[in-house]
């Protein structure tokens, strides 16, 4: 932990430096330092693994490096000229801040005691999100432990055939498991991959925040906003997960950060070039975005767009004094420009991963099948999922029923991957009403409008797979922004009144203090109340039931919070008496350390991270297809063939046996058991392991 601790101060305080040498500015300097510190952690493990030297010394004194570099060039470059380029103190208080200060110190309170429990779990407890163990783990076993970036389960190709979702593994984006397999790696554990999106976390408080900060909110009233989507039930339920979901809500809403910082008003002679640096950490963190998750690249044009029309009103406003002229030939360019800015990184960053995966398989999003590109499935699920756990067949129906289910599930269980309820009652009491108040009244705030909340729905209700809420969380992200435009409007409109500037909201000197009314403060204590309350009972229902499961030998069940407690607080050998990992132990101890375990492209395993071992030193293999289509008319004949096929298949193995993972398919298992050379090694969770003779 100690070696995790110096890199990431390393890695932070060098990206602070960057920060500086960038000359951003106080508001949205936390954001680009942890924006360049995930870039940097990136670069690094795709460099470092491409060159085989993923160790854990070379991953510390790389990252101390960076800081040695990053400092002799601050040191270069010196501190005199943005000095006097810094802006001066801001104007007068706002009306009712005490009272939003109050609001701020609860959630943030709430905020750090969750998160804190949320570490704990990360820390202490064995991984239990399923597409965690399903196919991201397996990415950062293979980096960590093989000291390379390569690919998951050695032949997985499409000459081998597409091993089901598994594929997942080797063609999906990985961002965030590059951040997992750094912290990983720099501490010597994968037991601490569960902090990688507490991270995130940081990220998108720090985002939400800037966003309503560039937008021209108040601090108080963008502070609030800020703590609230670290407060969604899913959100808390997913943070100590190895999972992508907020990772990606986190780098779009960055996106727009700094976006829209771009297009503050500035002042001085570096306002050009203050713009082109916010233009481009914007693009490369649209790039990081779209190296999360595939979903992200709908957020592209929606951020050219948003980028477009930040330039045209800014023209637009130029133009007023000019008779109204439309863009002319330099308004152009400046589009053309800006465009570039963006583009140009964003493609650069996110582009890695793709082109992998097009060269590897042929196509940049397999398995998905969309436009020219061919693949295995639609982004859409299909119609016995949609059935099955939403009783539709309609993709945004099930989406608003789910959002609905946030009073009927309260209460429950929340999971990292929850499907339905888990945006929780912020999103559906004061999220929803505050987003279409904002934009009927859109005057109110058009920059945090148009240029953040509209933008975060839209990106994200026109995606693939709006229905499951874990694929919904930038709408927290939204909400938050609204209600800040709210609570600011309440705070303005104590200014407004005879002889004072409607427009700006600062009083005019002939306005005495007398004369300020009481009701904006009465409204904003009862929207206080109203945002504490409901933000602290989506809290509550997140952790009053454990998102984790307990799994004793009588079988699976939801653990209570108290569960919870005791279990992360007991001792190793305890500890591992829980989650999926006991039933795989003990079929795992029967087979000599080092020896491949082996599974058809077709006969995929649900879970791969604990069919690996606890000390993860049982590769997996994967065999061409054989058919799938087992019936009762199964005989040894074809058992035989299937098992020449695959111990031919696999004359690399290190032992002397092959051990063959098989889903629970009675008919398969049982022909293959009639030759008494095979022997049932276990029963895990989600199929046999059996040991088969070398032919």
């Amino acid at each position: 932990m100690l070696s995790l601790l110096l890199s990431s101060v390393c890695v932070l305080a060098g990206s602070a430096l960057i920060s500086d040498l960038l000359h951003v500015r106080r508001p949205h300097r936390i954001t680009a330092t942890l924006v360049v510190a995930i870039l940097t952690v990136c670069a690094l493990g795709v460099v470092l693994g491409s060159l085989h030297a993923y160790r854990r010394w070379v991953l510390v004194s790389a990252s101390i490096g960076f800081l040695l570099v990053t400092t002799g060039l601050r040191l270069i470059q010196g501190y005199g000229q943005e000095q006097a380029e810094r802006p001066t103190s801001a104007g007068p208080r706002h009306p009712a801040a005490a009272i939003r200060n109050v609001v701020f110190a609860v959630l943030l309170a709430a905020n750090v005691l969750e998160y804190a429990w949320r570490s704990v779990i990360a820390l202490r407890l064995p991984p239990m999100g399923y597409d965690a163990l399903y196919f991201h783990l397996i990415n950062v076993e293979e980096w960590v432990l093989g000291g390379t970036l390569g690919r998951p389960f050695a032949g997985l190709s499409r000459v081998a055939g597409d091993p089901g979702a598994l594929a997942q593994a080797d063609t999906f984006p990985k961002n965030t498991e590059l951040v997992a397999a750094w912290i990983a790696g720099t501490s010597g554990s994968l037991a601490t991959v569960g902090l990688t999106q507490i991270a995130f976390v940081a990220l998108l408080a720090s985002s939400v925040t800037g966003i309503c900060r560039a937008a021209g909110i108040s601090a108080p009233s963008a502070r609030i906003a800020g703590t609230l989507p670290g407060l969604c039930p899913v959100v808390l339920a997913q943070s100590s997960e190895l999972y992508t979901d907020i990772a990606r809500t986190a780098c779009v809403a960055a996106t727009f950060h700094l976006l829209l910082a771009a297009f503050e008003s500035m002042a001085g002679q570096g306002r050009v070039r203050r713009r082109r640096v916010f233009l481009v950490l914007s693009g490369l963190t649209l790039g990081l975005a779209v190296g999360v998750k595939a979903n992200n690249l709908l957020f592209v044009p929606v951020v050219c767009a948003v980028a477009w029309g930040l330039v045209l009103a800014e023209v637009r406003a130029s133009n007023l004094g000019k008779g109204g002229r439309g863009p002319a030939g330099e308004d152009r360019r400046r589009l053309s420009r800006t465009a570039l800015l963006l583009l140009i990184p964003a493609l650069a960053v996110g582009s890695y991963w793709y082109i992998r995966t097009w060269i590897w398989w042929g196509s940049p999003i397999w398995p998905y099948a969309e436009g020219p590109f061919h693949g295995r499935s639609s982004f859409v699920a299909t119609d016995a999922i949609m059935q099955l756990y939403y009783g539709t067949s309609s993709a945004h129906l099930a989406l608003l029923s789910g959002w609905w289910r946030a009073l009927s599930e309260f209460g429950g269980q929340v999971r990292g991957d929850q499907r339905t309820g888990g945006l929780g009652l912020l999103w559906l009491c004061i999220g929803i009403p505050t987003l279409l108040l904002v934009l009927l009244r859109s005057r109110w705030n058009r920059r945090a409008v148009f240029g953040a909340a509209v933008p975060l729905v839209l990106g994200t209700l026109f995606g693939p797979a709006p229905y499951n809420t874990r694929y919904s969380i930038p709408l927290s992200a939204a909400a938050a922004v609204a209600v800040a435009v709210v609570f600011d409007r309440v705070a303005i409109r104590a200014w407004q009144q005879p002889g004072s500037s409607a427009s700006g909201g600062q009083p005019t000197s002939g306005i005495a203090t007398s004369r300020r009314p009481r009701w904006p403060a009465i409204v904003t204590g009862v929207l206080a109340v109203t945002v504490v309350s409901v933000s602290s009972a989506d809290a509550w229902a997140a952790t009053r039931k454990a998102n984790w499961y307990l799994t004793p030998a009588r079988g699976y069940t939801v653990a209570s919070l108290r569960a919870e407690i005791t279990a992360a607080t007991s001792d190793v050998a305890a500890r591992s008496e829980y989650g999926f990992a006991p039933a795989y132990e003990t079929a795992l101890a029967r087979i000599p350390s080092g020896d491949q375990i082996v599974f058809y492209a077709d006969h995929p395993p649900q879970l791969t991270y604990p069919l690996t071992g606890r000390l993860h030193d049982h590769p997996l293999r994967v065999l061409p297809a054989v058919g799938s289509a087992v019936g009762p008319g199964m005989n040894s004949a074809m058992g035989s063939a299937m098992r020449s096929a695959m111990v031919s298949g696999i004359r690399a193995t290190t032992g002397t046996n092959v051990y063959l993972y098989l889903p629970r398919d009675d008919a398969l298992i049982d022909a293959l058991k009639r030759d008494r050379r095979v022997q049932l090694i276990g029963t895990v969770w989600d199929g046999v392991i059996l040991r088969l003779p070398p032919s």
